[in-house]
């Protein structure tokens, strides 16, 4: 039997996590990013914070998903996980060279089981970031063909 103790602290538990949640989902790719570089010292990733605003516009526009993976942009017309992991799929790497790693994995890509590491650091093409958006633009339109 549980006391009104354990009640109010059960709600206090839920309330927490409702506003991690909420704090969470609403930080936006531009902040997390800024976060990574100034707070956290990540330097690579600065050149990403001039294009993310208007990559993020993109995305939007064409009704996609992001997540995250430190700093790896991933791109999906899926809104939940694991689906995020068995269609088509953008990521976006920054390069410790400088440039920008775009690596568009589609589903047969995927079933090849080729380690994530490998992909991120060798897959796709290194593309300069101040021709990432329309380098990206094309593999956005094809995520939000597959979205319907």
């Amino acid at each position: 039997m549980t006391d009104g103790n354990d009640c109010d602290q059960a709600a206090v538990n839920i309330s927490f996590a409702q506003y991690r949640i909420e704090r969470t989902v609403k930080k936006n790719l531009q902040d997390f990013y800024e976060d990574l570089v100034h707070k956290d010292g990540w330097k690579h990733i600065a050149p990403l914070l001039r294009a993310l605003p208007q990559i993020e516009r993109e995305i939007q526009l064409r009704g996609l998903n992001s997540f995250t993976s430190h700093e790896v942009l991933r791109v999906t017309p899926h809104a939940d996980y694991p689906d995020w992991g068995r269609d088509d799929i953008l990521s976006i790497v920054p390069d410790r060279s400088g440039l920008a790693r775009v690596i568009f994995q589609t589903k047969a890509d995927l079933s090849l089981k080729i380690p994530i590491v490998d992909v991120f650091e060798k897959g796709g093409s290194l593309v300069p970031y101040d021709e990432l958006v329309p380098i990206v633009i094309p593999y956005l339109e094809k995520l939000a063909q597959n979205r319907g």
